[in-house]
Parts: structure tokens; sequence; C-alpha cells
């Protein structure tokens, strides 16, 4: 608790994480260089009220620069995340752990350029907002500005003032393809509002891939 990760240089390739907060509450990571950052930048697992401003991630492996792992009440700011290999997720929301519920995130005014398949993932979790970000997805297999879905339920995110430049702006799906046994998911109250989307698809919704 009350640590501060600031103005560190890191490089590997086949590191897992570069920086990983597990069970970690009230740090800051802050104007950090990632690059290489390995299959993941900065991961936050099951650790609240945290702080990742302004981190420049870059990465050159199939993974996601930043996961939010069971987490909640985290401010993701001004982050510049990019990619040079298709497959990968700018930030990933998640709730893998225990019962997967998650809440009350901000992912706001971060940039996202390169082969990214996904610029922002929200799977599960309640009452999270995504703002004022800026996601060129481009990677070649169904590049997502942002994706929602694949949880068990979701309710109260806001999707709000962000910018789309790649395949599809914003899709949800109920359904995960990965695990086709799972029950769909349930969503209820997501606002998609005021997003700038160029692409070949605006919004889609769908119960599955």
């Amino acid at each position: 608790t009350g640590c501060t990760i600031t103005n560190n240089n890191w490089s590997s390739t086949a590191a897992r994480t570069a920086i990983a907060l597990n069970s970690a509450d009230g740090n800051i990571v802050q104007d950090n260089e990632l690059n290489p950052a390995g299959e993941t930048g900065i991961s936050l697992i099951s650790s609240d009220n945290n702080i990742v401003k302004g981190n420049t991630v870059s990465m050159d492996r199939v993974g996601q620069a930043i996961l939010v792992d069971t987490s909640s009440n985290n401010l993701i700011v001004g982050n510049t995340c990019t990619d040079t290999v298709a497959g990968g997720t700018g930030i990933k929301l998640a709730g893998n752990i225990g019962d997967g519920l998650y809440s009350g995130n901000t992912i706001k005014g971060n940039t996202f350029t390169g082969e990214w398949t996904c610029g922002i993932a929200l799977h599960d979790g309640t009452n999270n907002i995504v703002e004022y970000n800026t996601s060129e997805a481009t990677g070649s297999h169904n590049a997502f500005g942002i994706h929602t879905g694949y949880g068990k339920a979701s309710s109260g995110n806001i999707i709000r003032y962000n910018t789309f430049s790649s395949e599809t702006g914003l899709v949800m799906y109920a359904k995960n393809w990965q695990f086709p046994s799972e029950p769909f998911g349930t969503f209820t109250n997501i606002q998609f509002t005021s997003n700038t989307i160029t692409g070949s698809s605006g919004i889609k919704i769908s119960s599955d891939i």
C-alpha cells in the first residue's frame, strides 16, 4: 500500500509481466517505459484503488498492455499502448478469479495504435467507465475498438466520448466462443454514448460471434 513505481525502463520479450500488482491496493504506477513489455505490460490482480498513469507500453508478442483482473476502483489514465503483432489487447478488464466481480474502474484518455485486435476489452464487471480513449486497432482478424461481453453478467458500464478507427467500433457478445458450453452472459444498462467511430461496422450487439 502507498508505493510509487515511476520512471523505470523495462525491455524483455520473454517476460510474462513487466510490472505486476497482486493483492496490492492504493499504489501509483506512473511514467514507466516498457519496450518491449513481454506478454503483459502492467497487471493489477485482486488490487484496488490504484492509479496507472502516463506509461508507455510497447508489445511485440500476443498479450495485453494493461490487465485489470478482479480489481476495483482503479484509475487507468493517459497511457500509450503500441502493438506490432496482431492478436493482442490494449487494456483488458476481466473477472477471472473467484466470483469474477469487479467494479468502479475508470479507463480514461488512453491511446492504442498498431496491430491490436482489440483496443479495450471489458468482460464482466459493473459500473465501470470507459471514456475519452483513442483506439486504432488494426489487427488482421476482427479488429475492435472496444469489445465487451464474454462474461457471467455486466451492468451499469458506461462507454462514452471515445474515438475508434478499426474494423468494428464497439461490439458486445453474450457468448464466449472459446468456451461454448458456458451459458450466455446477461448484460443490462450498458451505455454507449457520444463515441466517434470510423470503420466498416459501427456498433454490433449479438448473442454470439
